[in-house]
């Protein structure tokens, strides 16, 4: 019986593995219809490949809405966190792609996560001069204010870039106590 149980477990692992590949390739590539039949075979929307990275964060990162949108429909962790400790919303951030942080933060994500260096989706934005991401981050309450483990926040990101992020902070902070 026991030989038996450990077959079925190996077999089951190859399974997972195949489909775990597959699901990462067609998020990478954007593939909403493959996700959505992968998924109904019993693919892991939140299996990582060997750095940790999701599906979610791989379709995230290429700013393919649409495959995020399928994978946040059948379950995908919105908050987890690569070996590197960033997420979805950290890697949509960092390549400037607004809409598939808009559908995340839509998704409930946590806007002020902070990878294993202490950055936030904010700094990433803001390294990287993107001004669209940083205002719908900052009108999603993410806190101008953190420093990473290095000592600089998302206004010395944005300045090395030539991105002014100094006015929309203030706007926030104003909104933000109103309530």
């Amino acid at each position: 019986m026991s030989a038996n149980v450990n077959r079925q477990r190996r077999e089951r692992a190859a399974t997972d593995s195949t489909y775990g590949a597959t699901l990462n390739h067609a998020a990478f590539s954007g593939k909403a219809e493959q996700i959505k039949e992968l998924v109904a075979i019993g693919a892991d929307v939140n299996g990582s490949d060997s750095d940790g990275d999701t599906p979610l964060m791989l379709a995230a990162a290429r700013g393919h809405v649409g495959a995020v949108a399928v994978l946040l429909r059948n379950g995908a962790a919105v908050d987890a966190h690569n070996d590197s400790g960033e997420t979805a919303l950290h890697q949509a951030a960092y390549c400037g792609h607004a809409a598939a942080v808009q559908a995340l933060l839509a998704a409930g994500c946590f806007v002020d996560a902070r990878d294993d260096g202490g950055s936030t989706p904010l700094m990433y934005a803001a390294f990287r001069g993107h001004a669209d991401v940083a205002a719908a981050l900052l009108a999603s309450g993410a806190d101008v204010k953190i420093k990473n483990f290095c000592g600089h926040g998302a206004l010395d990101l944005s300045e090395h870039r030539g991105l002014d992020l100094r006015g929309k902070p203030l706007q926030f902070e104003r909104r933000r106590h109103r309530t």
